[in-house]
């Protein structure tokens, strides 16, 4: 059986820099408009990107991301965990990707005050 290649997104949730896209990103970025406040919305969408250079990211991080979702506590913690891990050089690839992206040094969504 062949093993799915990682589709690795910025942001899918605003607790978490880095995860893989395993469902579809239009199906979160319908439930952000749905479900979550309206004043956040607009970060949220914009910091939901794709990464542009996968191959920067480091094999083993790519790998221990793989298949994991985020939506699910277990899965939740997993990747906060491994995102703690390797922050410095997340972020580092982040800002040269995305400079202009609202999150905080640790990695988690800014949003404006109400």
């Amino acid at each position: 059986m062949k093993t799915k290649k990682p589709k690795l997104y910025w942001h899918i949730h605003h607790e978490l820099l880095l995860e893989d896209a395993v469902k579809p990103v239009s199906e979160r970025r319908d439930y952000i408009r749905r479900r979550k406040p309206e004043i956040e919305v607009p970060t949220r969408l914009k910091c939901l990107k794709p990464v542009k250079r996968p191959d920067l990211i480091p094999a083993a991080l790519r790998k221990k991301l793989q298949g994991i979702c985020g939506e699910y506590f277990e899965g939740h913690d997993i990747l906060r965990r491994t995102n703690l891990r390797h922050l410095k050089v997340l972020m580092a690839r982040h800002r040269k990707e995305y400079p202009k992206c609202t999150c905080d040094e640790h990695g988690h969504l800014v949003f404006p005050a109400e």
